[in-house]
């Protein structure tokens, strides 16, 4: 009966109107649904949420403020009728505690509030001031409720690691779930909340330590923090806990534990500490202290393990099955160990070479043969063996060399025949493997190789490309307790689609598959997933198919065997529902075949790595197949097989089981891999997109059996000698001819006209041929025979010096202050050469200066008397020459010597070269990779600059092929690009001439006939066809078009209301404080004094549309609802037309506008980022747009256009569009240029470059294919109505671009002279006067900062012109006792005036730094300070001061940027470096006198150069004076001091002829390594090294590329710097002096040869020196 009353609408308004509920009450609850007695009880999940339903059912009133309770008599009412409807039904007002709420929910009692956790923390920092709780290292609410709820308990639990998470875990799992787009949020309304938990992601990989130490530590940290223990206890459990955990046993055939069972000692140790504190009531304190100190637990649970023994090799090979699985699949190279003495009998036996001790690096068969050792011992001299005699050395492509030598290994030593000294002269007499070969950059470009191969993928194969996979796309989503992994294929996680990796590493997916469709050719599966190390608990797949999964290992590795469910298998599984029969089976066996959706299943612990790829297929595919039909295209493509109706009708029970493989197929197996794979060990893995090898020391490090030096890429292109004013004989290319050096035939005006370098167009040639990077090395000497004292004549040519100026006239001489500065900025060593010392007896002496120390290797001085050398010949000779012409001639001796130099920077193959014919000697396909990352190029985050390959589907296909063909056929691409390369003032073609391609547009996008003018119309107020773009926004899949809607009808400001971000761009997370508006009158100076202009312009864009005027304010503001006025600027730029500008920010406007994105624009590193390694013997050449006034073309919304409003000379104007300078203008701008740069990359697709700087768009083609792609360019935007300057776009190899001269056709970047001369002209008043104005500071500093993005090596010479701003003037005042009161009661604690004083030298905002002669930091030093006269000195600083001091060390700063832009050409190569491929890493140490420098090289051969160094304080202070002691205090410095170094001992073990080289330098120290970054510091010594040690970087071509090491992994580094006198680790042989005297000299100081000690010097060279 109650059942029936409670289920009764009648009874619940019955019983409404018995307890007096009102009848809005009534209504409102009939209204939400709500309709019985039962509906009414149980509408709260919680009791807390009552007052959430009163709201929900009656409304929030207009002034209810959120968060506090409804008082209102309609809500007293709903209350009643709440409760009373409990008290019928019987609802307790607790959810039940077996309900799953409450099981995944803590207790009431244990939930902590947001408040209580900020009172604990601050509680823990006050008890503990020395802790920092950082949200990486604060317990998360849910970890913290968890322990507070067994403490509360008085049983403390062991919480999993996966449970501990951080702060910071916790927000980025919100981050993670945060609904996305509009839909994504509806679809978390409708479903609730995800049943998801908090869980911390295990790093599987990497060094323990840090990772036991972050878990550890939360555990501690969460118990200190509930206040249940004293933090001291704990950390000392956690060091030792730590110490037991990474401790190396000493005993070599023991190692430490394990992740996994680090992990389980945790587990023993906690659950010891709560059984301690049960079994005898003690305290958690004395638990944990009983467990530190006495119990054993920790020390058995953590105890070393014995290593897993290594079957050897049977010593008899009987099949070549038995041979391939001895073989070690990895092929790393060996160990480099400590050598013995070769002599003594043990090491000769230990290194013999024998079956069972074969050589990784050897391989065991080539061609079907065995390798016979006997031969590769100097035994077997039979010709006819049955084993093969060639080399078994195995090559970088994991072939083995196969040539017809003996092999010689790494570390075996006395039975390989010669050693390599005795082979060093035979090519043919040592293996050299292809060391330079670089590495897989990335997964795709790894894949994508293979491919080319045609070669059958193997499962060491797909490791590599695992190893690639998880470095760059690993999953996210936490499905495993331990591990990495990696899926790909189909996911139907709210809807079906495609995982991330399927799209983003197509060539992988498809490399993959290849490999499972080769094992498993009959299985089907939609997804796969590359598993690495995992562990879960047993479980089954829901989501898939009856149709079995495949397992299929591509690692070697011992145990890891699945546990099945399985009715008559001998194993028990131990699953949550209770034991059941399990079957074990191991991968290593063959691929494993199971039902994973109906059986548990679980992985045993594995003893090596475990990498498997499990295989399965979704019930989403056999269930409902029309929810993937728009995927099956691609993934069939892709290589997935989805099942069909008739596959799935096949599918039947079957137990699991390993599938049965035939030979061939064994084979692709990890046992018999013929292919190399990357080292099992994480820490030796390689990882994508780092440029140096593994972080090992040489002890670990690859070494190449057959290489006893050092490994680099040589020059894929030839490097040869020019050879300018080479003379009549041309002495040094005759020298060169002997020495069979590369070189371009001689330069001199001599041989004929067409050397004349006053010529423009020879000239031109002479500079790109010196910017391609074919010249090695160069010579030019001074024509000597028009500028002789002996042809000083009235009206004669310049003499060379006069008999008054006997050293030679200033205006033509070294003296020169230009030639000075090019000296010290370019060329600065200086050597000279006496004539009697190269076989000429004269008293003369030839100067050589050169850009490099080399050239002082020739230097010699004159040790004669000056009456022992002969007069220089006079008169003339038989041809009527003057006879003193021969000694102009460089005499042979001096042209060896000279070209003995020359010789090591240039290639050796006879080669002659005619200047003109320079692009015959380029690489046809030089090295131009894709970047690994994506390049900004303007469009946004989806898109990228460099298209060398063909990215992502192509939509527009169709498209693409007719306009091409319409372009060929009717000849309008050569038209197009005739007109770009000559310059146009109108667009190239006619819309007549466009009309076919319209058309062809809409038959594209299926547009009928009726609807073609709706979709080809231009909205009014904008010049763009929006409807067309949207609709081939929509067709490329781009969420963009969305937004042309709001183009159409007027776009927001951003003022008042909120933009749904693009998705494009970088999301803008803080908020600015919104600026009231302010209506502003008249306008600013720049536009008042210039009336005529303004008044014209304005009429321009009245006409245009793009403003309207009213008659007055008033009538704006009577139209608009919002009204904001600014202020009106004029314009003018050197080089622009001339613009207006409404200031927006003086009016609140900027202020108040809430982007919701950041924008992005390209610079000049990322078009270098773009470029090949060589310049390339097809030039490219450049095309650039530029968009005529961009943003007057973006409509506003009506309801903002008052808000940009302006007056000039009493009329006011209103914006109809956009303006220049506001802030939304760049914003919805960039949004366009962005959807046009993305569809200009999908039109043109083949390979291409481009990028968008606001309005400038650049693009760079081959010049075969530029004038196709420059007219599908333009036709786009043509079509789409894009409105183009016409007189501003070109074509050619050298376009201006954002300041820059760029050229294609050599990939350079040029300063134009004239933005030269104007920073020139600004850098020369900063030098002309000592006190500036800190706007025109701020202005130098911009622009040399921008310049530094082409002059990197210049950029430390900014720090001490920042410091300049920093130095604030002081001004010292008289201060009277009244002042003095006033201006105690007007400072802060910080000395820092917050109130008026009533005196015009004591500003708001300036410091009082000292009064009297005492420096003061706070105020109560200034109550201190007694007032004893009748005036008080008082010092202050302004921030606000106009001017600032240039002291000597930023004018000196200042003039070395004016002489490096005086002294040469600022033309820089755009072409990127080649990345060395080497282990470098250095570190530093210091004390308060002593420091110590060391360093490491491994190269890839195995051999290893090394230094160190050790200095006193007396040292360093000889060095530079930027050092005083403490040492310790310049660490950083000293740190990057030993980068230098290492970054020298590189330098000097590479040849002269190579191209520009990178290579990752590695340090442990972050200030050393930011500095080197960014180039500048504010510390004064971190500057000064960091000066030097980029004018290294450019005198030795090689780019730093710094990488952080941690200080315990570079233990060998910081051995060799405090090596001292100790013995050192690495050979003798190999170690490097670094010359540190000249590694830190200043940049600028000239060095002589011979030093001016030992010869007579021009006084104008020896000041420079």
């Amino acid at each position: 009966m109650a059942g029936a009353r409670v289920d009764d609408p009648s009874y619940l308004i019955a019983s409404m109107k018995e307890w007096g509920t009102p009848d809005d009450v009534q209504q409102a609850l009939t209204g939400k649904g709500y309709t019985t007695v039962a509906l009414v009880a149980h509408a709260l999940p919680e009791p807390d949420a009552l007052e959430p339903f009163l709201l929900a059912v009656l409304g929030r009133p207009a002034n209810h403020i959120p968060g506090e309770a409804l008082f209102s008599p309609a809500a007293s009412g709903l209350r009643r009728v709440v409760k009373a409807c409990q008290d019928m039904v019987g609802v307790s007002g607790s959810p039940d505690p077996t309900s799953p709420l409450q099981q995944l929910s803590p207790s009431k009692t244990t939930r902590l509030s947001a408040a209580e956790v900020s009172q604990l923390k601050t509680a823990f920092q006050t008890k503990y001031p020395s802790e920092l709780l950082t949200a990486e290292l604060t317990p998360s609410l849910p970890f913290l409720m968890l322990l507070k709820e067994g403490l509360d308990a008085k049983q403390l639990p062991w919480v999993p690691w996966r449970s501990r998470t951080s702060e910071a875990d916790a927000v980025a799992f919100t981050e993670r779930r945060k609904p996305r787009t509009d839909n994504a949020m509806l679809l978390t309304l409708l479903q609730g909340s995800s049943d998801d938990d908090l869980q911390a992601p295990i790093p599987h990989q990497g060094p323990v330590e840090p990772i036991v130490r972050r878990f550890f530590g939360l555990m501690c940290n969460g118990l200190a923090l509930l206040d249940s223990v004293h933090l001291l206890p704990l950390r000392k459990l956690m060091e030792k806990f730590v110490g037991l955990a990474v401790a190396q046993p000493v005993d070599k055939s023991l190692r430490s534990p394990s992740l996994q069972e680090v992990m389980e000692a945790d587990r023993v140790v906690w659950l010891g500490v709560s059984a301690l504190q049960q079994e005898n009531a003690w305290s958690l304190a004395d638990a944990i202290a009983e467990m530190t100190h006495i119990r054993p637990d920790m020390h058995a649970a953590l105890a070393p393990r014995v290593k897993a023994a290594l079957t050897p090799a049977p010593a008899s090979e009987r099949s070549s099955r038995k041979r391939a699985a001895s073989r070690d699949g990895s092929h790393r190279q060996p160990k480099a160990k400590a050598q013995k003495n070769k002599s003594s009998p043990s090491s000769a036996a230990k290194d013999k070479v024998t079956p069972s001790r074969w050589p990784t690096n050897w391989a065991r068969e080539i061609s079907g043969k065995g390798v016979c050792i006997r031969f590769h011992t100097s035994k077997c001299k039979n010709k006819s063996c049955r084993y093969s005699h060639k080399c078994p050395i195995l090559m970088a492509n994991g072939a083995p060399c196969g040539a017809d030598h003996v092999g010689v290994a790494s570390g075996v030593s006395g039975a390989l025949g010669p050693p390599l000294d005795a082979v060093v002269g035979n090519p043919t007499g040592v293996c050299l493997p292809d060391v330079g070969a670089p590495l897989p950059g990335s997964a795709e470009d790894f894949a994508s190789q293979f491919f080319l191969r045609a070669e059958a993928p193997c499962a060491s194969t797909i490791l590599q490309l695992a190893d690639l996979l998880l470095a760059e796309c690993s999953d996210r989503d936490a499905r495993f307790a331990v591990g990495k992994s990696v899926s790909a294929g189909l996911a139907i996680r709210k809807g079906a689609h495609l995982r991330p990796a399927t799209v983003s590493h197509p060539q992988s997916v498809r490399l993959v598959n290849r490999f499972i469709s080769m094992l498993s050719p009959a299985f089907l599966h939609s997804s796969f997933v590359i598993i690495d190390g995992v562990e879960s608990a047993p479980h089954r797949d829901r989501l898939n198919a009856a149709i079995p999964n495949i397992v299929l290992p591509i690692s070697r590795f011992r145990g890891g065997e699945l546990l099945i469910e399985c009715q008559d298998g001998s194993d028990v599984l131990e699953c949550p529902s209770g034991p059941l029969a399990a079957r074990r089976l191991s991968p290593s066996q063959g691929p494993v075949v199971f039902n994973a959706r109906d059986c548990f299943h679980t992985v045993a612990a594995a003893q090596d790595r475990r990498v498997v790829v499990a295989a399965y297929t979704l019930q989403v595919c056999v269930a409902e197949p029309d929810q993937i039909a728009h995927l099956a295209p691609q993934l069939r493509d892709l290589g997935f097989r989805l099942p069909t109706p008739f596959d799935t009708a096949l599918v039947s029970a079957r137990e699991p089981y390993n599938l049965p493989l035939a030979p061939h197929q064994w084979t692709l197996m990890p046992d018999s891999s013929p292919c190399p794979s990357l080292s099992a060990d994480p820490e030796h893995r390689v990882e994508a997109g780092c440029n140096s090898l593994p972080c090992q020391g040489p002890a670990s490090s690859p070494s190449s059996p057959c290489s006893d030096g050092p490994a680099f890429p040589g020059p894929s292109a030839p490097r040869l000698f020019l050879d300018l004013f080479a003379g009549a004989r041309a002495p040094l290319s005759e020298a060169m001819a002997t020495l069979l050096a590369d070189r371009f035939e001689p330069v001199d005006i001599i041989f004929a006209t067409e050397f004349d370098l006053l010529r423009d167009d020879r000239f031109e040639l002479l500079c790109r041929v010196a910017d391609s990077g074919l010249v090695g090395a160069a010579c030019a000497a001074p024509v000597c025979s028009d500028h002789s004292v002996l042809r000083l004549k009235p009206a004669g040519p310049p003499p060379v010096r006069t008999p008054s100026e006997i050293d030679g006239c200033l205006h033509n001489s070294w003296s020169d202050p230009l030639m000075q500065a090019w000296l010290q900025s370019v060329a600065p060593f200086a050597a000279q050469v006496a004539a009697c010392k190269v076989g000429r007896p004269w008293a003369k002496r030839w100067l050589f200066v050169s850009n490099r120390a080399e050239i002082l290797e020739i230097a010699s001085v004159c040790d004669h008397g000056h009456s022992s050398h002969e007069p220089l010949p006079r008169g003339r000779l038989a041809d009527g020459s003057f006879a003193s012409r021969l000694t102009a001639e460089y005499p042979p001796d001096l042209a060896q010597s000279l070209a003995s130099l020359a010789s090591r920077f240039v290639t050796r193959s006879d080669r002659v070269v005619p200047l003109d014919a320079w692009r015959s000697v380029l690489p046809a396909a030089p090295v131009w990779t894709q970047p690994r990352m994506r390049v900004e190029d303007g469009g946004g985050l989806r898109s990228t600059a460099a298209w060398l390959s063909p990215s992502g589907p192509d939509y527009l296909r169709s498209l693409r092929l007719n306009w091409t063909q319409r372009l060929f056929d009717s000849g309008l691409c050569l038209k197009i690009s005739a007109a770009l390369r000559a310059g146009c003032d109108a667009a190239p073609i006619s819309p007549a001439e466009l009309a076919p391609f319209l058309d062809d547009l809409c038959d594209f996008l299926e547009v009928p006939t009726s609807e073609r003018p709706a979709i080809l119309e231009v909205p009014q107020g904008q010049p763009f066809r929006l409807h067309l773009l949207q609709r081939l926004l929509e067709c490329c899949q781009d969420p963009e078009a969305r937004v042309c809607p709001d183009l159409a009808s007027g776009v927001r400001l951003e003022v008042d209301c909120l933009l749904e971000p693009s998705v494009h761009w970088p999301k803008r997370d803080e908020v600015h404080p919104l600026s009231e508006l302010v209506i502003c009158d008249g306008s600013w100076k720049s536009a008042s004094d210039h009336p005529q202009e303004v008044l014209q312009m304005l009429e321009e864009e009245l006409a245009e549309g793009w403003i309207s005027e009213y008659p007055s304010l008033q009538a704006i503001q009577a139209t608009f609802p919002q009204v904001a006025c600014g202020k009106l600027g004029f314009v003018q730029a050197e080089g622009r037309s001339a613009r207006l500008v409404v200031d927006s920010s003086i009016s609140g406007v900027t202020g108040s506008c809430q982007i919701p994105n950041h924008m992005l624009n390209p610079r000049l590193c990322d078009i270098a980022a773009c470029a090949p390694e060589q310049v390339p013997s097809e030039p490219w050449v450049g095309v650039s747009l530029d968009v005529r006034k961009a943003h007057r073309r973006v409509l506003l919304a009506w309801a903002d256009r008052a808000l940009v409003a302006f007056s000039f000379l009493g009329r006011f104007f209103i914006s109809n569009n956009l303006n220049f300078g506001a802030r939304a203008s760049a914003f919805w701008w960039g949004r366009i240029a962005g959807m046009l740069m993305r569809l200009s990359h999908a039109v043109i697709r083949l390979p291409h470059l481009m990028w968008d700087y606001v309005d400038d768009f650049l693009a760079a083609f081959r010049s075969s294919t530029a004038p196709l792609h420059a007219s599908l360019w333009l036709v786009l935007f043509m079509s789409l109505g894009v409105p183009l300057s016409w007189n501003k776009c070109t074509w050619g190899e050298s376009i201006r671009w954002i300041g820059w001269d760029l050229r294609f056709d050599v990939w350079t970047a040029e300063l134009p002279w004239e933005k030269r001369a104007r920073i020139l002209d600004q850098l020369r008043s900063l030098l002309s006067c000592k006190r500036i104005r800190v706007r025109d500071l701020e202005s130098a500093l911009g622009r040399l900062l921008w310049l530094s993005g082409l002059l990197v090596w210049m950029r430390p010479l900014l720090s001490p012109v920042y410091k300049v701003l920093t130095q604030l003037p002081s001004t010292s005042i008289a201060v009277s006792p009244a002042l003095w009161d006033r201006l105690l009661a007007a400072c802060d604690d910080e000395c820092v005036i917050r109130q008026s004083t009533g005196h015009a030298s004591l500003p708001k905002s300036a410091r009082v730094i000292r009064v009297a002669n005492t420096f003061v930091t706070s105020k109560q030093q200034l109550l201190d300070t007694p007032f004893r006269k009748h005036r008080l000195w008082v010092t202050v600083q302004d921030a606000d001061h106009p001017y600032r001091v240039v002291d000597e060390p930023a004018r000196e700063a200042i003039h070395a940027w004016v002489m490096a832009l005086e002294s040469a050409p600022l033309s820089c190569s755009l072409l990127r470096p080649t990345p060395l491929l080497l282990i470098a890493e250095a570190d530093a140490f210091a004390d308060a006198s002593l420091c110590g420098l060391g360093g490491y090289i491994s190269w890839p051969s195995g051999k290893c150069s090394w230094f160190s160094v050790t200095l006193t304080a007396e040292d360093v202070a000889r060095l530079c004076d930027v050092m005083p002691a403490p040492l310790q205090s310049h660490i950083a410095a000293l740190e990057l001091l030993a980068q230098l170094c290492l970054l020298w001992v590189t330098h000097a073990a590479l040849p002269g002829c190579r191209t520009a080289l990178e290579v990752a330098l590695r340090c442990d120290n972050s200030a050393a390594e930011a500095a080197a970054h960014k180039g500048l510091s504010s510390v004064r010594s971190l500057a000064w090294v960091l000066r030097r040690f980029y004018a290294c970087e450019q005198s030795f071509n090689i780019r730093a590329a710094p990488e952080h090491i941690p200080g315990y992994r570079n233990v060998l580094a910081d051995e060799l710097s405090r090596l001292g006198t100790s013995t050192p680790p690495l050979a003798l042989e190999d170690r490097c002096a670094p010359p540190l005297a000249e590694l830190l000299r200043a940049p600028t100081r000239l060095r002589l040869g011979p030093p001016p000690a030992s010869a007579r010097w021009p006084s104008y060279l020896e000041q420079l020196a």
